[in-house]
């Protein structure tokens, strides 16, 4: 008989959101804290012995900026693959999870319809519905109703925080094997080489210009030309050992990112105010931070981890502080990492098609949010936790507009 522990604590309901906001602004000001520690040598994330996008058992990837918390939390513990289980998965696999209260909050947004006050007659009517059940309704009964989008969370553990090593051998063997480092290129200096982004640079690939074919010491997104410009990758080999030639190679290359995540800001892509009124110095500093933490999530799925750049150490004190003083500033930021991130991944993975390499995604899904959360639950606790989905007033999202001065390159 395989037993599990009862020390679970859930962050299922209303308030999970809030919950799994105030873990991930506790993980990431310990890692900014860490990162000045080191004297800004050490990565956003750190290295893990194994490379991978963050799944469940079944296969299935986590998505949007879930991805960097699973990866920072297994870097950190050092957990020898990145594959995270839902309790409700491991007590069906017949397997112990180690200590249930250590565990990572997977977020996702749910949209709920409310009835409008003025409709509301009965008490059933103050309860909100899902989608499907709005959408059914005559489009009369429709407009009865607004709709609120929430950030809410179901709780993982990984596969490390359970004994399937023991109990399972073959099982947690499969999953060693499917994580591994990916190959390492190398150009004639004997900087890290990526064919990919090389294709995507050389074949003007991308959704703006790329401009690299000059001599310049400020790498840059220029909005008003709509124009990467980049350093020679050449300017970047300023060491001698492989191992430091490596490195700045990488390094080449997590600037391309961060350039091409400022590059999607634009009004006719994703409308970020961040980007669009760049010249304040508030915007200016999410806007470092969306590119920050975007680039570090590609990079990381690439096998390699980057660093903050050295002209913006002087955001540390300003992200720090907007981090203590406001969870919501960090729901704001990976909201827009979330969607910078998509469409990255999705040119990337197409060429990667197309020159015969391996794909960040290869041919697994994302995991299916709501299939997990409900299994996240076992029947017993399903009937006495009803899915009551109340909106906090803090989690409502609001876009306000403001009038500011737009901006005309923005430099890593």
């Amino acid at each position: 008989m395989t037993l599990m522990s009862n020390e679970k604590k859930s962050i299922t309901g209303s308030k999970s959101g809030d919950k799994a906001l105030e873990r991930y602004v506790d993980m990431l000001t310990a890692r900014l804290k860490e990162i000045k520690a080191s004297d800004w040598k050490k990565g956003w994330i750190g290295m893990n012995r194994k490379f991978g996008w963050p799944q469940n058992m079944r296969g299935g990837h986590y998505n949007g900026t879930n991805v960097f918390f699973l990866q920072l939390d297994a870097s950190s513990n050092n957990y020898r693959t990145p594959v995270y289980l839902t309790y409700n998965q491991a007590k069906k696999n017949g397997l112990w999870i180690n200590n249930a209260k250590d565990y990572m909050p997977v977020t996702f947004y749910d949209t709920r319809y409310y009835m409008k006050r003025e409709y509301r007659q009965t008490e059933e009517d103050n309860k909100s519905i899902e989608y499907k059940d709005w959408n059914s309704l005559p489009k009369s009964e429709k407009d009865k109703y607004d709709s609120y989008t929430v950030m809410r969370a179901f709780l993982v553990y990984n596969l490390d925080q359970s004994n399937a090593e023991t109990e399972k051998p073959e099982l947690y063997q499969k999953y060693l094997d499917k994580f591994f480092e990916r190959q390492t290129f190398t150009d004639k200096e004997g900087l890290y080489e990526n064919p990919v982004l090389d294709r995507m640079i050389a074949n003007q690939d991308w959704l703006c210009r790329f401009k690299e074919d000059q001599y310049t010491q400020y790498p840059c997104y220029m909005p008003g030309k709509d124009i990467i410009v980049m350093p020679k990758k050449e300017q970047y080999k300023t060491g001698n050992t492989p191992e430091e030639l490596l490195v700045q190679g990488q390094i080449y290359y997590a600037t391309l990112i961060h350039e091409m995540v400022h590059s999607l800001g634009t009004p006719d892509r994703l409308n970020r105010d961040t980007l669009i009124y760049y010249s304040d110095h508030e915007n200016r500093a999410k806007e470092e931070l969306t590119a920050e933490l975007g680039s570090a999530i590609v990079c990381n799925m690439l096998g390699f981890d980057s660093k903050i750049d050295d002209r913006h150490v002087a955001y540390f004190d300003s992200w720090l502080r907007a981090l203590e003083n406001d969870p919501k500033y960090l729901k704001s930021v990976l909201s827009n990492v979330k969607k910078s991130i998509t469409p990255i991944i999705e040119k990337y993975d197409k060429i990667s098609t197309e020159l015969g390499l391996q794909p960040i995604l290869g041919e697994s899904n994302k995991v299916s949010v709501k299939e997990t959360n409900e299994k996240n639950l076992s029947s017993k606790e399903q009937k006495g936790k009803k899915a009551s989905l109340d909106i906090p007033d803090n989690m409502v999202e609001r876009k306000t507009s403001r009038s500011r001065k737009r901006s005309t390159s923005l430099s890593r």
